[in-house]
């Protein structure tokens, strides 16, 4: 097993690498949007989300094919995803130590992450 000092490390180390891919996909994405838009005014549907699909299929689709809004998209993503695994890696660390009660409130933090990343539906 490893020591908490170890583990602490290890996931500072994890989430320090994450948060600057995630971070260089948003620059790029949005460096490449800016030099595409910036003579136009911005568009209105990037500001309401019920005017575009935004599932993961789609932000992956569009970021293997290196669009700009795709590539912001799977940064934001990566982000997102980073916490999710924070709070499971956290989960498991507090079932190795016999810590029951915070092992089952990351439990139920993890369920709700994992609910409204993947289980939501459209409501409007």
């Amino acid at each position: 097993m490893m020591s908490i000092e170890t583990m602490r490390n290890e996931m500072a180390r994890l989430f320090t690498i994450g948060t600057l891919i995630s971070a260089a996909f948003v620059f790029v994405g949005g460096f490449m949007y800016l030099m595409q838009y910036s003579h136009e005014t911005l568009k209105v549907e990037l500001l309401q989300p019920s005017l575009y699909n935004t599932s993961i299929q789609v932000i992956l689709h569009e970021a293997l094919h290196f669009s700009s809004v795709g590539l912001i998209g799977i940064g934001l993503f990566a982000l997102v995803a980073m916490q999710i695994i924070r709070v499971g890696m956290l989960m498991c660390f507090y079932f190795m130590t016999h810590d029951y009660r915070f092992t089952l409130m990351c439990g139920f933090i993890l369920f709700i992450l994992l609910y409204s990343f993947f289980g939501r539906t459209k409501v409007y």
